[in-house]
């Protein structure tokens, strides 16, 4: 039998010292379970790297570190401008990552069940953003805390965002905590490079009852998630705000649209966006009164609300424009980059404006309503009993060596299980072995033979755990 790995976007890092080594071998675990991805492999993690800020290379890519960025992130950058942000959580060992190229490449770094992946997306085939309106009476308080963020536009902000999470992300995503401190530390660098004092932090993390699929639409899903609890202020359990991760609808992410002074501030993002697209920061702002590029959209709330598409620059410099992170995709301007359109500052690879006066100034709607979204929720709540709070960590420090990061299990024993049922009249082997490989889940695979085709069976195979107390486990490539 001739079993085929995939080696197409085969990418290594520096081995000697560095923080991650990609393998030639196919991931087959769920967290790879995404139609949007060109690649997904296995992956080697030295997280203790972080610790040194010694420089990187990802993707072939040399970055320098710049700086840290909250709950957890480090951030390095190349010369060009290429941007990758690593979290890494020494309490609990939690590593996720991702690198956005100049040129519109997107890749993400992420814990799975078993290991490590990394991902390379098919950004092309992400869906676009949307937000809803909602024709709602506002908070008197909302004004007076705009006047004052006018006269004050130093004092730092921070908001709260209650997390949900649909069964179907819990299905293909080990690590839930994790992936959110990427997405918040994501966003908090693009309000630090965007001159915004603003900080999203994590409240609680919530299994929501509601389910997201193929086909759902972006209204029906965030309207199914609004009325999910009694209230909306219920549904945001005193936080800031409150936002589903879900994995399969028909945008990226849904919002609605400057409800600061309602309290519904609400909104869905698809994972492999919210990762791999700024859809987390996008759809937020939305809630924060921000829309589109002018070319698409209309802010009647604040006339300098909008995206921008960033011009391209004079050679040497990148001649190809990009779009802030409130931008739609244009010709010429098919990469979002981590910023939202401000005017006074100039983008790096292209050596253009990032906003227009009046017209595009995100930033300004940021800095404006900080102080009001800041004052949505008063934190009073405490989390359920499946939840875990962001602000008092009830997890005791790990003294698990950083290269072996996440992937033991404790108090627990590997064993070989079927999954599916059999697979009847299947060819041969390397019929079995494909379908395998076409399946998240699968590990190995079985095949038994028979003359007769219609009593050859396939049967898929996967790795779960079982308790076993005092026995601790984990994968031979873990280090």
């Amino acid at each position: 039998m001739s079993i085929k790995l995939t080696i197409a976007f085969m990418l290594v890092a520096n081995v000697a010292g560095g923080l991650v080594e990609v393998l030639p071998t196919r991931s087959s675990q769920a967290c790879c379970r995404d139609s949007t991805l060109r690649s997904c492999q296995e992956a080697l993690v030295d997280p203790s790297v972080l610790l040194t800020r010694e420089p990187l290379t990802l993707a072939g890519i040399s970055l320098h570190f710049t700086s840290t960025i909250e709950p957890h992130g480090h951030v390095y950058k190349s010369a060009a401008g290429d941007e990758a942000i690593i979290t890494y959580n020494q309490e609990t060992g939690a590593v996720f990552g991702t690198l956005k190229t100049v040129t519109g490449d997107s890749f993400a770094l992420e814990k799975c069940s078993l290991g490590f992946a990394w991902k390379e997306f098919s950004v092309d085939s992400f869906e676009a953003d949307t937000a809803v309106l909602l024709d709602l009476p506002e908070d008197s308080t909302t004004g007076v805390l705009q006047a004052k963020a006018a006269a004050d536009n130093v004092t730092a902000a921070s908001y709260s965002v209650m997390f949900y999470y649909t069964p179907e992300f819990a299905d293909i995503t080990a690590d839930i905590d994790g992936f959110i401190d990427q997405v918040l530390a994501e966003t908090n660098q693009a309000y630090v490079q965007s001159g915004v004092p603003l900080t999203a932090t994590k409240f609680c993390t919530e299994r929501a009852t509601i389910h997201d699929a193929s086909g759902t639409g972006s209204s029906q899903l965030i309207s199914a998630f609004r009325g999910m609890k009694a209230s909306v202020a219920e549904l945001r359990n005193t936080a800031d705000s409150a936002v589903l991760l879900a994995t399969d609808f028909s945008s990226c992410g849904v919002a609605y649209l400057n409800t600061i002074g309602s309290g519904n501030t609400i909104s869905v993002c698809k994972k492999n966006c919210c990762l791999g697209y700024y859809s987390f920061g996008h759809e937020l702002g939305h809630n924060m009164g921000l829309t589109h590029n002018k070319e698409v959209a209309s802010n009647n709330y604040y006339p300098m609300g909008h995206g921008h598409l960033v011009a391209g620059g004079q050679a040497p410099l990148a001649t190809t424009g990009v779009r802030t992170i409130l931008g739609y995709s244009a010709s010429g301007h098919r990469t979002r980059v981590n910023y939202y359109s401000n005017p006074s500052l100039t983008y790096q690879a292209t050596g253009t404006p990032l906003g227009v006066v009046g017209e595009a100034n995100n930033a300004a709607v940021l800095l404006a309503n900080r102080l009001a979204m800041a004052a949505v929720g008063d934190e009073t709540a405490t989390c359920s009993g499946t939840s875990t709070s962001g602000a008092t960590s009830t997890s005791a420090p790990t003294t698990t060596p950083p290269t072996i990061a996440g992937c033991l299990k404790v108090n627990a024993i590997p064993t070989m299980k079927p999954f599916g049922k059999k697979i009847k009249k299947v060819k041969d082997a390397d019929a079995c072995q494909k379908k395998c490989e076409n399946e998240a889940s699968c590990s190995y695979f079985k095949f038994k033979d028979h003359k007769q085709l219609k009593r050859r069976v396939c049967q898929l195979m996967q790795i779960k755990y079982n308790a076993k107390t005092t026995w601790t486990s984990g994968p031979k490539k873990c280090q």
